[in-house]
């Protein structure tokens, strides 16, 4: 069965859906080679739009039109391995070899409307057991706020919680926030899932005693960290234009190899034969 991640933190801003986009390329290549499904869990659709699939007449059908039914639940569609190739008419294979379901800002309307009916809150984990023998690994994008039912829904379909976060207090807070609600009010409805760690992210070299003082604290309170950091990058923000994640356009970059070490952490931390990373 694939080993369900989410990537969540409910304050914006930290990096989730740039870790998510890398995290899943770095799983899916050489040298680990894992079958990886993106979930685009956010009504924003930036991880859709990283991988090209920005136009929602384009890319067929999206997460929530497969969580919007009613009757016997439908057989879940293939996910999306291919996107059209801008101005040919073409399509082409979505880069890094992931697959992707995408969203749009629908997601929200869907949610809200229907997020309070009974059993509503597990679809998504029942749709994510549906492909469980398909891929190795599914990632799940969510949105920032506490009152999202998106991203309470991913952590009641996933195994672990990654949770990325810059080297600010307020950015500290949240993920000590974030660890109480995950204990307090996911776990009761989903004990298999675990706090994989904390992903330090948009690290900057120049801050280097404040970045080690912030990696102490996060060892003092307790909270599981992922080795390593991912450095700021002004650039990264510009590849979205291109349709592909960093560690696609700058294979070799600072920030491509930090994710690509993440992904070594990451998987073998989930491994049979690991513990959780910390």
């Amino acid at each position: 069965m694939a080993t369900v991640i989410v990537i969540a933190n409910y304050k914006g801003g930290v990096g989730k859906t740039t870790t998510t986009a890398n995290l899943g390329v770095a799983l899916a290549t050489a040298p680990l080679n894992q079958r990886v499904l993106l979930v685009d869990g956010d009504p924003q659709s930036n991880l859709s739009k990283i991988f090209g699939c920005s136009d929602p007449n384009l890319i067929g059908e999206r997460i929530e039109d497969i969580l919007d039914y009613d009757g016997p639940r439908p057989t879940p569609p293939k996910p999306w391995s291919e996107r059209p190739a801008i101005g040919t008419g073409q399509r082409e294979p979505i880069p890094g070899g992931v697959h992707l379901l995408p969203s749009t800002r629908q997601l929200a309307d869907v949610t809200v409307r229907r997020g309070l009916e009974d059993g509503f809150a597990y679809r998504l984990r029942d749709l994510v057991v549906s492909y469980g023998e398909l891929y190795d690994y599914i990632l799940i994008d969510t949105p920032p706020g506490p009152q999202s039912l998106v991203a309470t829904f991913a952590m009641l379909a996933a195994d672990y919680v990654i949770v990325p976060l810059t080297a600010s207090d307020l950015d500290l807070d949240g993920a000590v926030d974030f660890a109480e609600v995950l204990e307090d009010e996911i776990l009761p409805y989903n004990d298999k899932l675990r706090l994989l760690g904390v992903q330090l992210t948009m690290v900057d070299r120049r801050q280097r005693i404040n970045n080690n003082y912030f990696a102490a604290i996060v060892n003092e309170l307790g909270l599981p960290k992922i080795p390593g950091e991912i450095p700021a990058q002004g650039r990264v923000n510009r590849h979205p234009r291109l349709g592909v994640p960093s560690i696609v356009a700058e294979p070799f970059g600072l920030v491509g190899a930090a994710y690509a070490r993440m992904a070594a952490a990451v998987h073998a931390g989930v491994s049979d034969e690991a513990q959780v990373v910390g």
